[in-house]
């Protein structure tokens, strides 16, 4: 049962990658995520439902649209793979099936946030705050199945008490750091409060120092200059995923 849950987990994964690729390409531009259907790039011609089954789709078009021939990038079926095994390791490494659901939408959420971050600067309500409704009420559901009220508690201290403290220095550093980046800290702060208030700590310090390093390569390999912008949401979401991995071992060793 639990190789045929692992599968099915990795499946989904992938199927989530492709749909990431479509809200992350389409709502920059302002484009409804659901209609039209998914459709090339370059010809704009519907992809049928054989082209459109994630990662077998490319290869049976050999990597190239159906109709107008035009190459398709393999990061699509290569982040696709990616997100099947993000999704894997979080089953793998899950305490309990009750909190993967809530995990993986995270994850989701996370992803696209970053990927869209990285595109324009800015990280897009209309994401942050259907996944912060959906585990929302999916973790009141675990907490009334498991009779783990205090689980939920917490959860909604952390992110409402990480909102406000990053809201605050957002007002006392508004260059520091962007409201976008402030609402995402209390979204995943909230999932991961779950775990434990140190966990929470935990994700922000890598996310933090994992962006500092970053910026600190670019400025030496002179990709950036000192009053240049970098994305937060990446190295925020790099740290939410270590914790929902390892963040009980991590804080073991660290906490002693």
């Amino acid at each position: 049962m639990t190789f045929l849950i692992g599968v099915f987990v990795f499946l989904l994964g992938i199927a989530s990658g492709s749909f990431i690729s479509v809200v992350t390409y389409r709502l920059p531009l302002g484009e409804s995520v659901v209609r039209p259907g998914s459709r090339c790039t370059s010809c704009k011609e519907p992809i049928t439902w054989k082209y459109n089954i994630p990662v077998l789709g490319f290869l049976l078009t050999k990597g190239k649209c159906a109709f107008c021939r035009e190459k398709v990038s393999v990061r699509y079926p290569f982040f696709e793979l990616l997100t099947g095994l993000l999704f894997l390791a979080v089953d793998l490494r899950s305490s309990t099936y009750w909190l993967l659901p809530s995990y993986l939408v995270l994850a989701t959420g996370l992803i696209i946030v970053s990927i869209i971050d990285i595109k324009t600067m800015t990280i897009p309500r209309k994401v942050l705050y259907p996944i912060l409704c959906i585990g929302f009420i999916w973790l009141i559901i675990v907490s009334l199945v498991t009779h783990d009220e205090g689980a939920l508690l917490r959860s909604v201290i952390a992110g409402t008490g990480a909102f406000a403290i990053f809201t605050l220095l957002f007002l006392l550093f508004p260059r520091g750091i962007g409201f976008g980046d402030v609402r995402m800290i209390g979204v995943s702060s909230f999932f991961i409060g779950w775990i434990g208030y140190k966990d929470v700590l935990l994700s922000v310090i890598i996310g933090i120092i994992t962006a500092g390093l970053a910026a600190i390569f670019l400025l030496i390999g002179k990709k950036v200059s000192a009053k240049s912008r970098i994305p937060l949401a990446p190295f925020l979401a790099f740290g939410a995923i270590v914790v929902i991995l390892y963040g009980p071992t991590i804080v073991k060793v660290w906490w002693r």
